[in-house]
This record gives structure tokens, sequence and C-alpha cells, in this order.
């Protein structure tokens, strides 16, 4: 996550300085959360309750995200009418 260097620390292509403090105004914009953020969040969540579900039994991590996935997308996709 971040890179140490010698003039400071760097964390996707922003670089801070050591021992050096630095007041940014943020606006509500840059506040938002990503949409695709928030669903990831959402799925690792889901994947890590189906592997304690299961015991926390090692190895079927892969099995677990796609399940989650899954799940996620269903919710997120809009009801059809029949």
């Amino acid at each position: 996550m971040f890179e140490s260097s010698r003039n400071g620390f760097h964390r996707k292509g922003i670089v801070m300085a050591k021992n050096t403090k630095l007041e940014v105004e943020v606006s509500e914009a840059s506040l938002a959360s990503d949409p695709a953020d928030e669903q990831r969040a959402q799925i690792r969540q889901r994947a890590y309750d189906l592997y304690v579900a299961r015991g926390q039994e090692d190895g079927h991590d892969l099995e677990d995200w796609v399940q989650a996935e899954a799940e996620i997308s269903a919710d997120k996709a809009p009801a059809t009418k029949a």
C-alpha cells in the first residue's frame, strides 16, 4: 500500500513527506465513494462470511468470491416483470 522512498512515502501517486503536516481542503464530491469500490467491499465481506460459515476452512477463496459476486450482483439487478 505504501512504498518508502528517500523523501517520504508514496501512495497512489501522492507523496507524503515524513514529519510534515499538510492540511488539505476536501470537497464533498471527493468524499463520495466510488460505487465500484462499495460493491467490491460488499463482495469481500460476503466472501468472508461464506468462509466463516464453512468453519474457516482454507482453499475455497475463489469459490467464495464467485458466489459472493453472484449474490451481490443479483441483489443489485433490477427486478424484471414476468
